[in-house]
């Protein structure tokens, strides 16, 4: 059985309570993070609580959040795996409304890494829409996660493994848990952050390690690369070999993305 922390104490995970007033239940209102680990020690630590800090701001919950990483990790003895993090406004609400006796509640969990291997991953345009800035910070990870959840389980029932997923505007944004790459004539592009796009630690790194183009592309700009890509912390950097649209689009072995796969690993 597992350990988590939750609210200021490490616990068994069947032993958690949660209470059904709790608002990340109702209303999804909360904020989430997942860290990647390897050989115990977290990759890119310091992004991720700048990013968990920004989210936590962006939906005004009040939250600091404590690090027991290293102990969680030591306590479910693993080696290679992820944390998740989870902070939820609390418990009280008048309707919709929060009230002020609303204290945070978190929930620190850390999972095992389980091995991904696709010689075949398939991507499928989305009909899911990704949700304005305007109206809801989407470029966080939120405890309102339908859209994703759909885009993802509607990709799933078309065979395919993942959804992209475009702007009200029809620009190209991310997937439904990942973000995406594309290369033509060995330049590499990505959306950019004024998107509703989350930064990830993977497309963080790659960033700031490569010359990479960002902007507003229109799908046909990603129908046409050469080679398409995705990353998380989960997949790491996934080549695509087909993306399903209209007559259907297939992509090189991804060898750049070979290229850069084998880079990161060396700083895991």
């Amino acid at each position: 059985m597992s350990i988590c922390y939750y609210n200021g104490q490490f616990v068994k995970a069947d032993e958690i309570s949660i209470s059904i007033d709790d608002r990340s239940y109702k209303y999804g209102d909360a904020v989430f993070d997942t860290l990647a680990f390897f050989n115990g020690k977290i990759f890119n630590y310091n992004f991720h609580a700048k990013r968990i800090s920004a989210a936590l701001k962006a939906v005004n919950i009040k939250a600091d959040i404590p690090d027991v990483f290293a102990e969680l990790i030591t306590k479910n003895k693993l080696t290679d795996g992820f944390i998740r993090i989870h902070v939820s406004r609390g418990d009280y609400s008048k309707g919709y409304l929060a009230l002020n006796k609303c204290k945070p509640n978190i929930l620190i969990e850390a999972k095992p890494r389980t091995k991904q291997n696709h010689n075949s991953f398939k991507l499928k345009v989305s009909p899911y829409k990704k949700i304005p800035l305007e109206c809801l910070p989407s470029n966080y990870k939120t405890g309102n996660s339908l859209n994703s959840s759909l885009a993802l389980m509607d990709a799933h029932k078309s065979k395919t493994n993942e959804a992209i997923q475009l702007s009200i505007e029809a620009y190209v944004c991310e997937c439904a848990s990942a973000n995406i790459f594309w290369i033509k004539n060995r330049v590499i592009y990505t959306p950019s952050l004024d998107l509703p796009v989350l930064d990830g630690s993977i497309r963080n790194w790659i960033v700031k390690n490569y010359k990479v183009k960002q902007g507003k592309y229109k799908l046909p700009v990603l129908l046409h690369a050469d080679e398409v890509f995705i990353t998380n912390v989960n997949l790491l950097i996934q080549p695509v070999t087909n993306i399903k649209h209209g007559k259907g689009y297939s992509y090189d072995n991804g060898k750049l993305a070979g290229e850069l796969l084998e880079k990161l690993r060396e700083c895991l």
